[in-house]
C-alpha cells in the first residue's frame, strides 16, 4: 500500500517524519507531497497535487493523510482527478476544517480584514 502525506499550512515534510518512519517499518510506501502558501496560490498547489496523486496512483493503491490545511487541499483535489486515473482507497483527515470558523466569518465582516481577503 503507498500513502502520500500532505502537511498543514505551517507544517513542513518534516513534520512527518516519525509517522513515514513507521509506516515504512510497517511495509507502507510513504509519499510526502510539499507546499508553500508563500510562493503559491490555491489553485496552483491543488493542481500540483493532482499530478502527485496520479503519480502516486501510478504504484498502486493509495491512500492519502492530510493534517489541517493539507486536508483541504486533498479534498479539493480529490475532485480534480480526471476520470481515467485512480482515487485513493481512503482519505484521512487530522484536523481539517470543514467550513469557515466562527472567527473566520466574524473576520471577514470587519472593514479591514475584508479588505484585504
Amino acid at each position: 500500500m503507498n500513502a502520500l502525506f500532505v502537511h498543514g499550512i505551517c507544517g513542513s515534510n518534516v513534520f512527518f517524519t516519525p509517522t513515514l518512519i513507521r509506516f515504512r517499518a510497517k511495509g507502507v510506501n510513504p509519499f510526502i507531497f510539499g507546499y508553500s502558501v508563500t510562493i503559491h496560490d490555491f489553485s496552483t498547489i491543488v493542481n500540483n497535487l493532482v499530478k502527485k496523486m496520479i503519480k502516486v496512483s501510478e504504484k498502486g493503491e493509495y491512500v492519502v493523510v492530510g493534517h489541517s490545511l493539507g486536508g483541504v487541499i486533498i479534498r479539493a483535489a480529490i475532485n480534480q482527478i480526471p476520470q481515467k486515473s485512480q482515487l485513493p482507497k481512503m482519505a484521512f483527515l487530522l484536523g481539517s476544517p470543514i467550513g469557515a470558523s466562527r472567527i473566520a466569518k466574524t473576520l471577514t465582516k470587519n472593514i479591514v480584514i475584508g479588505a484585504i481577503t
